[in-house]
């Protein structure tokens, strides 16, 4: 079955912390979330992947882009914003671990809040790129998984191809074969397993790609 990947806090194969709750009044020690932010911050070195951390409320009436973390560092305090959709970079730093900065949340009283990590696809142009670039996606993703699933690795997903985002009249074209068409919800699906084998082969989307998510099963 194919889906997007999304990850929780609490999936096992990649040694995440268990699930986050912050009620009001109550903070989140940085030791916490050391480890998740840790491994956020090492895969920079994957060019092809993108790691996107959501952050939202369980009340859902409550907008995600009202959430604020303030890290009461001693030596170098700092207050973050969750973006739309609740888009928020943490940041990973030593000092925070060392100290164990506790990390305050702005929820009010009763509610809890969920962390998610997406990770997403990268790729070096909006509109034109090669097939190796989405060969290489595919192979940075299975690699990030293998290493952090370690002996559970077979368990872990593989990935399938990629879907672009870029509009309901969208189309793409791999060398110069057919275009492929957007589905309806404006989704373009590169299939790695039906996929040419030439890396070099030129890929021209017609209009700007706004996500590529990652297809796995």
């Amino acid at each position: 079955m194919r889906r997007a990947v999304l990850l929780s806090f609490a999936l096992a194969p990649l040694s995440c912390p268990p699930a986050l709750a912050a009620e009001e009044g109550k903070v989140i020690p940085y030791a916490e979330m050391a480890e998740i932010l840790r491994k956020i911050d090492a895969a920079k070195t994957y060019d092809r992947l993108l790691f996107v951390t959501r952050v939202r409320e369980q009340n859902d009436a409550v907008p995600p882009e009202s959430l604020v973390f303030s890290i009461e560092s001693k030596t170098k305090p700092q207050t973050i914003k969750a973006g739309p959709e609740g888009v928020i970079a943490l940041p990973y730093a030593e000092e925070y671990v060392q100290e164990n900065a506790p990390i305050r949340v702005n929820v009010p009283a009763g509610t809890s809040v969920e962390f998610m990590l997406a990770i997403e696809g990268k790729l070096p142009d909006a509109q034109h790129f090669s097939w190796g670039d989405v060969q290489k996606i595919g192979a940075q993703f299975d690699a990030f998984i293998a290493q952090e699933a370690g002996m559970m690795s077979f368990l872990a997903p593989s990935v399938e191809g990629v879907k672009l985002h870029c509009g309901p009249s969208c189309s793409a074209r791999i060398g110069d074969g057919a275009p492929i068409p957007a589905d309806a919800a404006g989704v373009v699906t590169l299939s790695l397993d039906d996929g040419p084998s030439d890396p070099g082969l030129a890929v021209t989307v017609s209009q700007p790609v706004t996500r590529t998510e990652i297809s796995a099963e």
